[in-house]
């Protein structure tokens, strides 16, 4: 019985993105084995790198992304992925996954990068897993994203759609941010997004500004991270799954989380905020904050004001 990759080699089919599945074979040197996961971007593959095999390399397993139709007939879509996949290999960061390269073949666009062990922040929210960790190894993984931030950050560029989703964590406890591609900006833009440009964030993670339109900055990060860190210590989001703009339209109130000191609380709330002008404005201040474990009577003044 003849091999799905063997048929399309006899009949010398030409396939769009719709026909790629496992056992497809890209650029004469990709084979794609198991699908990893779907996103709102493309389709992620296991997959196995012929040239490393030929080279005898013990490890010839990369992941690749697959673009899907959506961004595919995007007018820029080629461009941008060409220019996001430079700036991505330039974030060389152990908290940031490697991307290796991005290429064509026909009209399938695709991106090539680190293979990973473990899940996503999303999958663990999703089952049991975050249980069998502790408080500090949760503010452990939250300082490891922080990193990553900060980094980009002094490289630039914020990464503007920090979720769940797009934070790894390996099978021994470490973080990788991935799919930040089409989302990150340049902080030395003035200027919003124009019409088309390609965007992508979530609005449960987005800040009141970036869902606003108004230029991506450092604090926006900072309030994705806050929502991050509450979701990690409690399994909640902090404004019940409602966006930044509702939670202001309605003055949502946020409930404490009891395991965390006044400081630690103090500073997450302030995270927290809806509007920048009340919020942290660098990573490194919230951070800063949320790891002091005491704040002596003239340092809570100073942090007051």
């Amino acid at each position: 019985m003849s091999t799905l990759l063997e048929e399309l080699n006899i009949n010398n089919t030409k396939l769009t993105a719709r026909d790629v599945q496992e056992g497809f074979t890209l650029k004469d040197r990709f084979v794609l084995e198991t699908k990893i996961g779907t996103g709102g971007m493309g389709t992620v593959y296991k997959a196995r790198d012929k040239r490393k095999e030929e080279a005898g390399i013990k490890n010839p397993f990369i992941a690749i992304k697959i673009v899907n139709d959506h961004y595919k007939e995007h007018p820029k879509v080629f461009q941008t992925l060409q220019m996001e996949a430079a700036k991505a290999q330039a974030l060389a960061h152990s908290n940031i996954v490697r991307i290796y390269d991005f290429d064509r073949d026909g009209d399938i666009a695709f991106i090539t990068m680190e293979y990973l062990k473990g899940c996503t922040l999303k999958q663990m929210l999703e089952t049991a897993d975050l249980q069998n960790l502790s408080q500090a190894q949760k503010i452990a993984l939250m300082n490891e994203i922080a990193a990553a931030l900060i980094y980009m950050h002094q490289q630039g560029y914020a990464h503007a759609d920090l979720k769940p989703s797009n934070i790894f964590i390996t099978d021994n406890l470490e973080v990788k941010l991935i799919d930040f591609g089409f989302s990150s900006s340049a902080l030395t833009a003035d200027i919003a997004p124009d019409a088309d440009s390609i965007l992508t964030y979530s609005p449960l993670y987005a800040s009141y500004e970036i869902l606003n339109n108004t230029p991506a900055s450092k604090a926006d990060d900072v309030y994705a991270l806050a929502c991050v860190t509450y979701e990690l210590l409690s399994g909640i989001h902090p404004y019940q799954k409602k966006t930044a703009q509702q939670a202001y339209d309605t003055q949502i109130k946020l409930a404490p989380i009891t395991t965390l000191n006044k400081n630690q609380w103090r500073a997450l709330e302030k995270g927290l905020a809806i509007k920048r002008e009340q919020r942290y404005d660098t990573v490194e201040q919230f951070v800063h904050d949320f790891n002091i474990t005491k704040m002596g009577f003239f340092q809570r003044l100073l942090h007051l004001h």
